[in-house]
């Protein structure tokens, strides 16, 4: 048994009799668990301009989150996290993305996959002091909205936000005034959406932020405005295909703004309002081409999201802007593409799966000897791996208690490319044309539109709090898919969750 299950398998027993004793809330010890599970049904659908086909699919995917906290004095709280998950069981698992290794997808599909995975998330002291707060060891990390730092445990309306930033971290925050508060803190990179420290990536960092709040209540804040400015080094895990044998570098720096406001809209109503921007800029060597072989090239891409919902005791509706920016000239020395954290989940299919499943079939197909005489290296880079990126949406949705124990969800998504959708493998063999997916130059930049309905009990026993969730997702694709999506995608989902 590795050390990784033996401390979950620790946090496991001390949850369970901690959230026994959390009725009383002077108790030291306190404890929760999640428990989700989820049995996922696609249609297939083509995945290339020669007939290849994402075949029909069902799998069972599950995780059970386990948390221990325990106050060592008024100032002082130790705490522990660990996450077990059991993915795509049951799957016939996909051949798309194995020609470029088992790396292709950070969150593999083939039938050959890894079923269990055991995560460490936290494993943390925290010390209060005269001067401010003090946090340091493993954990996970989250900054705003989550579209760009997610600590994979907040709920969205649809999809499965479960895969985090985790760092080995030391942080300290203080305020300066009653208004200001300040952090800073220096990260070394376990696992997040660019990095995993267990496959061979080395990524460490620090990190500095302000927060403003508008009124008295720095706990829950109703009006905020952050802004966060981070700075990123990694060493990727080697690729066998690089010309040189050496492991590529990014070196990438941040700046974030959040802002948040709430306002009354009645009795028992309100609007809220979020909004985040940001920009990352740097060096990197990955891309391996003619203008970077020598001096690399250089990051500058832009990504943001705005959030507008009013909300009633009974009902939320809200709309939701992204942009995440792309890539016009992927040939040149400037990467300009955004990727949101794929924690900040946006419908069920497009994001999800379709876009992940046609670039690793793009990938696989760069691969081919008849095409290149030597394999390009960085393939991998190429691959969606399930976020928002090269795009703009819009994200209309409603999530309505219609009983006491029921509620009703349903979304809109309508989706285009920020820039030419552009298709790996199309644009190799039109000499590096952008060209889409089913062979146009430049082609169409609409992806589609999804329509997501979900019907959701929600259960009570005593502590026990669940949800049972039947939902569905039917896409419908745009031209930037001309040629090889011609019908609707569809999805269809059972999920159950219990909290304790």
């Amino acid at each position: 048994m590795s050390k990784y299950m033996l401390a979950v398998l620790a946090v496991s027993i001390l949850s369970f009799g901690a959230s026994a004793m959390a009725e009383d809330a002077h108790h030291p010890w306190q404890g929760n668990a999640h428990l989700d599970v989820r049995h996922t049904m696609t249609g297939a659908y083509p995945v290339d301009d020669i007939g290849s086909r994402e075949s029909e699919d069902q799998w069972l995917n599950a995780r059970l989150r386990l948390r221990t906290t325990f106050a060592a004095s008024e100032n002082i709280d130790l705490a522990a996290e660990g996450e077990v998950r059991a993915l795509r069981l049951l799957s016939t698992g996909s051949n798309v993305g194995r020609t470029v290794g088992d790396d292709t997808f950070d969150v593999r599909r083939d039938g050959d996959a890894p079923r269990l995975q055991v995560i460490p998330r936290e494993l943390s002291l925290k010390v209060l002091t005269p001067i401010g707060l003090f946090k340091c060891g493993h954990q996970a990390a989250h900054w705003g909205s989550g579209f760009l730092v997610n600590d994979g445990a907040r709920q969205r309306l649809f999809g499965d936000g479960w895969d985090g930033n985790l760092v080995e971290r030391c942080l300290v925050a203080g305020k300066i005034g009653q208004r200001f508060t300040f952090f800073a803190g220096g990260d070394y990179v376990y696992h997040d959406n660019n990095a995993n420290y267990l496959e061979g990536d080395r990524a460490y960092g620090w990190t500095v932020g302000l927060r403003f709040t508008f009124d008295e209540d720095q706990a829950q804040p109703d009006k905020l405005f952050g802004l966060l400015f981070a700075q990123r080094f990694q060493t990727d895990r080697l690729d066998p295909r690089h010309p040189e044998n050496r492991k590529t570098e990014a070196d990438v720096n941040t700046i974030d703004m959040h802002f948040k406001w709430s306002f009354a809209a009645g009795k028992d109503a309100q609007f809220n309002w979020e909004t985040e921007g940001a920009m990352i800029f740097g060096e990197t060597d990955r891309p391996y081409l003619e203008e970077t072989y020598e001096n690399g090239a250089s990051v500058l891409t832009f990504g943001a999201m705005s959030r507008l919902a009013y909300q009633n005791p009974s009902t939320e509706i809200a709309l939701e802007l992204g942009y995440a920016s792309g890539d016009n000239d992927p040939q040149d020395d400037t990467i300009r593409q955004f990727t949101f954290n794929r924690a900040h989940t946006v419908g069920l299919l497009l994001f999800a799966h379709i876009l992940p499943v046609t670039s690793a079939r793009s990938a696989d197909r760069t691969m081919d000897p008849g095409l290149l005489a030597v394999a390009p290296s960085g393939t991998r880079f190429t691959v969606n791996q399930g976020a928002v990126r090269n795009a703009a949406y819009l994200y209309p949705n409603i999530d309505w208690q219609f009983m006491t124990a029921w509620s009703l969800r349903g979304a809109y998504l309508y989706a285009v490319g920020a820039a030419d959708v552009v298709d790996t493998f199309q644009s190799a063999v039109s000499g590096q044309y952008n060209t889409t997916i089913g062979g146009e130059q430049p082609g169409g930049r609409r992806y589609g539109q999804e329509f997501n309905v979900a019907l959701v009990y929600h259960p009570k026993w005593q502590r026990l709090q669940g949800h049972i969730t039947a939902e569905g997702g039917l896409f419908l694709p745009g031209d930037a898919f001309a040629g090889v999506l011609t019908e609707s995608v569809s999805i269809g989902r059972i999920n159950l969750g219990l909290d304790w």
